[in-house]
């Protein structure tokens, strides 16, 4: 019964498109990939944050992936 329920949800979310999205669900959908970003601006050079890209930088090899406000890349 659950994989049904998935597969419901799943097909109906592949039947989205932008165009049948209604305006303010766009617009909600902006603010929150923008407030987003600015947290991620925001906090990207504290402790927490700095030391994870520090670990990454020492485990992982120079790569397509960048790390967000650190000015590095790696391939994790």
């Amino acid at each position: 019964e659950n994989v049904r329920a998935t597969a419901k949800v799943c097909d109906s979310l592949t039947q989205i498109t932008f165009t049948s999205l209604p305006v303010d669900v766009i617009h909600a959908a902006k603010q929150v990939i923008l407030d987003g970003i600015s947290v991620a601006v925001a906090g990207a050079k504290e402790p927490g944050p700095t030391i994870a890209a520090k670990h990454a930088r020492r485990q992982c090899e120079s790569g397509p992936a960048t790390l967000f406000v650190q000015h590095s890349q790696t391939n994790a």
